[in-house]
């Protein structure tokens, strides 16, 4: 979530929802796509990447599945018509915060949901570039970034564990908006909803505004905090939406279509923070959520 601040000004941010399903009841060297990212394991390894999963997540049921809810800023840009894929991109296509880009760009391409020892389930996808382990011929050893179920690139490995700290600190920042979603808050997605995105490959997505929300209502402290990041992410999408205007290009519609919809939502969260009653509103109701909540079995989706 600070990373999320911290470049307000520059990029759109979109809060994402999205469930990492397992499967009960595997076969002997069975292997099983994990529902949400594609990557297919065995038991022993399912078992591995669930364990690190738990230590960050809380734990969702449905039938004869059980996920891991994870709701994180996307603090990148979305693709735009120039051929660019972030705002963050040059002309040249090259990365102008290359010295104080997001974690989640300088971790690229290991993904921090999964351990260490499992990084060789995402890293086929980037065999283009000749840096993993088996490697084509020709490719220097110093050049391998992941051998032995160990990233071996220092710099790698340390940005690899930078990441893994922020999620377990995101996850914490999230956890009211978590809560809210089980109890059936209608400024956020339902944990049902979510859960069926992710069985289909998708996730759900909407503006930082339920997270402003349901953060405030813990931290009513950080209220103008909250409230300066949706003016600056109102103006930040006006003008965006004026460039795509001015362009007309069809290419533009769907993500213009997005933006629009997150300006209400940022609007809705100004005139909730101007309400002199919030307060007052705000902790009887994260009681009754975290009442809810209470119970050691896991949430049901």
């Amino acid at each position: 979530m600070s990373e999320a601040f911290k470049h307000q000004g520059r990029f759109i941010t979109g809060l994402r929802y999205q469930v990492q399903q397992f499967q009960f009841g595997w076969e002997p060297g069975q292997r099983v796509a994990m529902k949400g990212n594609g990557l297919a394991f065995d038991a022993a390894e399912q078992n591995e990447a669930e364990a690190h999963m738990a230590k960050i997540w809380p734990c969702l049921r449905a039938g004869n599945e059980r996920g891991y809810l994870n709701i994180f800023p996307m603090v990148t840009g979305y693709s735009l018509v120039d051929g660019r894929s972030c705002e963050a991109l040059g002309a040249d296509l090259k990365c102008t915060l290359q010295n104080d880009k997001p974690a989640m760009c300088r971790t690229v391409p290991f993904d921090p949901i999964l351990p260490e020892t499992l990084q060789g389930a995402v890293l086929p996808r980037f065999t283009r570039y000749g840096c993993v382990w088996p490697a084509d011929d020709g490719v220097a050893s110093d050049d391998l970034i992941y051998r032995d179920r160990a990233i071996v690139h220092d710099q790698m490995k340390a940005d690899f564990n930078e990441r893994g700290t922020a999620l377990v600190a995101t996850a914490r920042e999230v956890e009211p908006l978590a809560m809210f979603m089980s109890a059936g808050a209608d400024f956020a997605p339902a944990t049902a909803d979510v859960f069926m995105a992710s069985a289909r490959g998708g996730w759900c997505e909407t503006s930082m505004a339920p997270l402003l929300l349901a953060s405030a209502m813990v931290h009513p402290e950080k209220r103008e905090e909250y409230r300066a990041f949706a003016r600056s992410q109102i103006a930040l999408i006006n003008e965006e939406i004026g460039l795509a205007m001015k362009r007309k290009d069809k290419r533009d519609r769907e993500r213009t279509g997005t933006l629009r919809n997150y300006v209400p939502q940022y609007e809705n969260v100004l005139t909730a923070f101007d309400d002199p009653d919030f307060e007052a509103r705000s902790l009887p109701a994260m009681r009754n959520v975290s009442a809810l909540d209470s119970s050691d079995e896991p949430q049901s989706a």
